[in-house]
């Protein structure tokens, strides 16, 4: 079974996750968890905790989500797996075919002892894969 998925707001909620349910992957977006209002205000530290508490892998395009301080620490002490598209420009069908490509690296499971973990994708290694 497919690893469940948190979008972060900047993977749309429409043509990514409904693709992403199409190929049986279990999607949550921010819209739908916190209301499409709400979502644009929730903090991303608090986002991320709520969604490793799930066990959800997050996915999103912010190439900095671990850099700074708040959100590097959510990550680590709530031992979130998080996949980042680095392209901030990709486009959303683009988006979802990258994604698809690489379906069975993003379900692999964690690493024993892995804690906070993150990958990114880039033009590059979503091609090759």
């Amino acid at each position: 079974m497919a690893l469940p998925l948190f979008l972060d707001r900047d993977l749309g909620s429409r043509l990514v996750p409904e693709g992403l349910r199409t190929a049986g992957w279990a999607v949550t977006t921010m819209d739908e968890r916190y209301g499409t209002d709400a979502s644009q205000s929730v903090k991303d530290e608090d986002w991320i905790q709520d969604a490793a508490s799930r066990g959800e892998l997050l996915v999103c395009k912010d190439r900095n989500v671990a850099k700074r301080r708040l959100e590097a620490q959510a990550i680590y002490y709530s031992s979130a797996r998080v996949l980042v598209i680095a392209s901030a420009s990709i486009s959303g069908p683009e988006m979802l075919a990258r994604l698809l490509r690489n379906a069975d690296a993003i379900s692999a499971p964690e690493p024993r002892g892995a804690r906070g973990s993150s990958a990114s994708t880039n033009t590059a290694s979503a091609r090759s894969g």
